[in-house]
């Protein structure tokens, strides 16, 4: 296993998804006047301001049952092969799937619709909704960081597992015809992961 490139947009995206799920005030440093966050695989610490703690409280004060990082498993058989998907979701709410992103950028809900994680979440979990939450952080060289949460929701729908099902086959016959299928088999056991 390799070792993790820390980069700065993702120490912080790290530090604000914990204060997303945890308590902030325990960071609370009196001296500055600031949340210190840090966890054991941080490289340095982040520094957030009250305004930016307060984005993550709201959002825990809307999620008050929210569970966090729930680990889960999609299971099926395709073309001879038995296939297991493993994933990690942020959280989930009643029936709601969470998934959250802290970002620069963000351009729009198309390229997060076209993509496979959130059918595998809802198939996962027969789950009623996927919602991404997005964290957009705005810096700027004159003002205060700002973030700000904006949402959008997917759906199941009929035909959802006849496309991941079809995705499978291409990724299955892009790995046979370039001998990939090693990489898709971990060495723990037999089930191909994707």
């Amino acid at each position: 296993m390799g070792t993790t490139e820390w980069k700065p947009a993702m120490t912080f995206g790290s530090a604000f998804h914990k204060i997303l799920e945890v308590d902030a005030s325990q960071f609370y440093d009196k001296k500055l006047g600031s949340y210190v966050i840090q966890d054991d695989q941080m490289p340095e610490p982040v520094i957030m301001s009250q305004a930016e703690v307060d984005v993550a409280n709201k959002y825990r004060e809307t999620y008050p049952h929210m569970i966090h990082e729930i680990k889960g498993k999609y299971r099926t058989q395709i073309l001879d092969y038995d296939i297991t998907v493993n994933m990690r979701m942020d959280g989930m709410d009643g029936v709601v799937v969470h998934e959250k992103k802290t970002t620069k950028q963000f351009y729009g809900v198309e390229g997060f619709e076209r993509s496979m994680q959130w059918r595998f979440y809802a198939l996962a979990t027969e789950c009623r909704i996927i919602q991404y939450d997005i964290f957009k952080i705005t810096e700027s060289k004159t003002g205060p960081r700002r973030i700000e949460h904006i949402y959008f929701q997917f759906f199941p729908y009929k035909g959802m597992k006849v496309e991941t099902d079809r995705w499978i086959i291409q990724l299955i016959h892009f790995a046979e015809s370039k001998g990939l299928m090693e990489y898709l088999i971990p060495k723990w056991n037999n089930d191909p992961i994707f």
